[in-house]
């Protein structure tokens, strides 16, 4: 990856906070951006986690935290 890279990342997690979250908010800021837009994508990617529901598992279990 490069700071002038144009494109997205893919990054596989099973929940995608935590230790995940700490690192791809690392990773953004040491590419440039504003503390303002890491906190923007730290808030829409854990939007589901505010509603339980729609993070059960087919078997209706709710994702563990790590």
């Amino acid at each position: 990856m490069r700071a002038e890279d144009k494109g997205a990342v893919l990054v596989h997690c099973a929940s995608g906070k935590d230790r995940t979250g700490v690192v791809v908010a690392i990773v953004q800021t040491l590419f440039g951006a504003s503390g303002a837009e890491v906190m923007a994508d730290v808030v829409r990617s854990n939007a589901d986690w505010a509603c339980p529901s729609r993070n059960r598992r087919p078997r209706g279990d709710i994702r563990p935290c790590q």
